[in-house]
């Protein structure tokens, strides 16, 4: 019988987030995709527990995967409570109390302090009743703490427990940032959404004020393995006996061939020290200075200041003009406020450090 997940996806993104998860499938598994349903926020999947918590490794979207771990018709504390002790902790925790994430919609079980205590109370009685295994209490002195999500909708109850840790976007290769980084998997996303809308074999990839150089990161490892981070379902006890799979990718970017601009030298070295062994070229340069060594046919993704986090504003039609004359590109991806009244191309609306904006893809 199949397990059950749920991917985490930005608002937004999650029809490009199917995209990527059917594509990798056919790279790393042999048939196809298995039952799954788009849903607000997120991406529901029925596959066996392997192949669900390997996501983790492969998917550059999700910020999160969830294994939902039961669902039930509940309208009062005390059956709740007598569920919760009944399910089998021990498969998933290692004798601590996990953190309890609660939300509640439509449902006379409400309140979240008290829904949040009954689970709190009802795991610890499950391991008075059953107590863990003497290997898992030492395991989870140096394991993370778990976090468990429950949601009331409509009165049915559904708990899931995190199998990420921490998010997703944390890869553990970026260690230096800039003062308004996009996160990894949103960059991903867009590179991906960039790529999908290139008609040709362009294979050289521009970034012109790259900052710390979070595109061309996710870019040059799209295909990669998230593999320099550890994970929560490392630590289940129920993937102990459970065969992982060997994974060798392919290929490791959307892109061949990686190049970056900027005119901080400081965010330069950054950009550095995060790319290193991906083979990225940067250098110094104005984005509004004159280009004698056009690289071409290219793809030019850029995510300018536009006066949140860092106060300077540019004039997006004369940035965008410079930027054609510059570097002459197939395809321009470029991030702009939604109050920014523009019609180019195609587009992606999303929040960006909690700002909108809108994300364009259009020949220049």
């Amino acid at each position: 019988m199949a397990d059950k997940f749920f991917l985490v996806i930005p608002p937004g993104f999650e029809t490009l987030a199917l995209e990527e998860l059917q594509e990798k499938w056919t790279i790393h598994f042999t048939g196809p995709l298995p039952p799954n349903e788009i849903k607000p926020g997120g991406i529901d999947l029925e596959t066996d527990l392997s192949q669900g918590m390997a996501l983790n490794l492969i998917l550059k979207i999700p910020t999160r995967i969830l294994l939902r771990i039961d669902s039930f018709k509940c309208r009062d504390f005390p059956k709740l409570f007598k569920k919760v002790i009944k399910l089998n902790w021990n498969n998933y925790l290692l004798g601590k109390v996990p953190e309890i994430n609660s939300t509640s919609k439509n449902s006379r079980i409400f309140d979240s302090r008290k829904i949040e205590k009954c689970f709190h109370d009802g795991i610890l009685e499950h391991f008075k009743r059953q107590p863990p295994k003497k290997k898992n209490l030492e395991k989870g002195l140096n394991a993370p703490l778990f976090s468990i999500f429950v949601r009331f909708e409509n009165d049915e109850c559904l708990i899931s427990i995190d199998s990420s840790g921490d998010p997703l976007y944390k890869r553990g290769i970026k260690t230096l940032s800039s003062i308004a980084p996009i996160r990894e998997n949103l960059a991903a996303a867009l590179l991906y959404f960039l790529k999908k809308n290139l008609k040709n074999n362009t294979e050289i990839l521009i970034d012109p004020m790259c900052g710390s150089g979070t595109f061309l990161l996710e870019s040059a490892n799209f295909y990669g393995l998230n593999n320099q981070r550890n994970f929560d379902f490392k630590y289940f006890p129920l993937m102990e006996k459970i065969i992982f799979p060997n994974f060798s990718p392919k290929k490791l970017g959307l892109f061949k061939k990686h190049l970056g601009f900027d005119i901080d030298e400081k965010m330069l070295k950054n950009a550095n020290s995060n790319l290193e062994g991906l083979g990225a070229t940067l250098a110094k340069r104005d984005i509004f200075s004159k280009v004698s060594d056009k690289e071409s046919p290219n793809v030019v993704i850029v995510n300018p200041p536009y006066g949140k986090r860092i106060k300077e504003v540019p004039n997006f039609k004369k940035l965008i003009q410079t930027i054609k004359e510059n570097y002459s590109p197939n395809l321009l991806g470029i991030i702009v406020p939604s109050e920014i009244h523009l019609n180019l191309g195609k587009k992606i609306s999303f929040k960006n450090g909690g700002f909108k904006v809108n994300f364009w893809v259009f020949k220049p």
